[in-house]
């Protein structure tokens, strides 16, 4: 990504379907913080993000 030039603290990955997404989070070293299969609800996405 062209205007992407720092480094960020987490990284968020998600695989979006029609009932379910899957949330994978990684911090700057790789290592994995929190992954999960949830509904695909905004609710539930930003209770996740909260954390």
């Amino acid at each position: 990504m062209r205007f992407y030039h720092r480094e960020r603290m987490y990284y968020c990955g998600v695989d979006l379907h029609a009932r379910t997404m899957y949330i994978w989070i990684l911090n700057q070293t790789g290592e994995t913080v929190f992954h999960h299969n949830i509904r695909s609800c905004r609710m539930y996405f930003h209770l996740v993000l909260a954390r």
